[in-house]
């Protein structure tokens, strides 16, 4: 019990300092709004219709990033159907039922297993969606890093 409220002690809001808080929130508030400033609203469909135009595999994949980030299911539910994870387990003669026979025996909460719940809608489904929000927005934050400090 007295372990609970040392750990309620520390979860206190009151000893979380609020003023950086707010100063990085207004700093925030201020870059926005100098920015949106900054852009000719008037003319923003046109030079959104252009940059469509000329960079339209740029925008596709921009697109499919964001659905799948949203909307990992879409993705996950449809490869893993494709590899022979179904929701009654591996299909008999696919990618799945071999990697099965291939790492046999299966070790509970491993990979293997968290891959055939989600297919499932189990307990891994979790863990699978978040793989692929990353592996979704990792390109992206590679190349912001990269033209951070190289570029």
């Amino acid at each position: 019990m007295e372990r609970l409220q040392q750990t309620i002690a520390h979860l206190n809001p009151s000893t979380i300092p609020i003023e950086p808080i707010l100063n990085t929130s207004q700093a925030l508030y201020n870059y926005t709004k100098d920015q949106a400033a900054q852009v000719d609203w008037s003319n923003l469909p046109n030079q959104t219709a252009q940059y469509v135009s000329e960079n339209p595999k740029s925008v596709v994949w921009g697109a499919v990033q964001i659905g799948t980030f949203f909307c990992p299911g879409m993705v996950t539910g449809p490869l893993m159907h494709i590899a022979g994870f179904t929701i009654t387990g591996p299909a008999a003669g696919s990618v799945a039922a071999w990697a099965q026979s291939y790492i046999a025996p299966i070790a509970g909460q491993g990979v293997f297993a968290h891959i055939q719940s989600a297919a499932m809608n189990g307990y891994g489904r979790a863990a699978v969606e978040g793989v692929t929000r990353g592996m979704v927005l990792a390109p992206r934050a590679a190349a912001g890093v990269w033209r951070y400090f190289w570029g």
